[in-house]
């Protein structure tokens, strides 16, 4: 899976992953207008496997968060 993150220099860690190269290019120039603040487009060069996160799903289906699959005894 190819994605791109969004890095305000100075700010958190970033959580949404773009899937085009374009939709972080515009929510970058977005941030930028918004703060003035360097913006960094960040892309992935290697990946260490772990355990799967779940996306979860609201009514409509807007995206609710990610949590960690919990084990079933």
């Amino acid at each position: 899976m190819e994605f791109w993150m969004v890095w305000v220099a100075g700010r958190v860690a970033p959580k949404i992953l773009h899937e085009s190269f374009e939709s972080a290019i515009t929510e970058a120039e977005r941030i930028k207008h918004a703060t003035g603040r360097e913006i960094y487009i960040l892309k992935p060069v290697h990946k260490i496997e772990g355990r799967k996160l779940i996306s979860l799903k609201g009514k409509g289906g807007g995206k609710l968060g990610q949590v960690e699959p919990r084990q079933v005894a």
